[in-house]
């Protein structure tokens, strides 16, 4: 997983939030053994079947999403007990720079929360790198920009 940047925003309350892109190529593999919500499961089916270029998908569940410098997943860096999953979509991209190009589906959404020391310093310390990532369905609440 590409951790291409952070962005910083208020709710109308006041609330400072940041939302963590994310993007990666998205292969059979990952939709084999439920390592992605069920929708993005669904939606990778559509667009690798049908021919479709690009797909914006809405309605996917909040996530609980933890963070690895490696595939160890002893060493966690970060975890987001409840981050709104959102601008998410699947596009069919030529892949260059490997020698010969390639079409890939890449993945791309955003993990929204809360401002927190915490998370502020990871968002800003950690752009531009690559991550494991692992995420599931979460059963936490998740910020409501209409209340505090």
């Amino acid at each position: 997983m590409h951790y291409l940047k952070p962005t910083f925003s208020k709710t109308k309350k006041g609330m400072r939030l940041v939302a963590i892109h994310l993007s990666f190529a998205l292969t059979e593999e990952h939709t084999a053994d439920s390592l992605l919500p069920k929708g993005i499961r669904e939606s990778w089916e559509v667009i690798s079947k049908q021919g479709r270029k690009k797909l914006d998908l809405i309605g996917i569940p909040g996530q609980r999403a933890e963070f690895f410098m490696t595939q160890d997943i002893d060493d966690v860096k970060l975890v987001l007990p409840a981050a709104e999953m959102t601008n998410v979509s699947l596009a069919v991209i030529q892949k260059k720079g490997d020698g010969q190009a390639q079409k890939i589906i890449r993945l791309s959404f955003r993990l929204q929360v809360p401002v927190s020391h915490e998370v502020e310093r990871f968002a800003v310390s950690n752009y531009g790198a690559d991550w494991w990532l692992q995420l599931e369905e979460t059963d936490e609440p998740l910020f409501d920009e209409d209340e505090e």
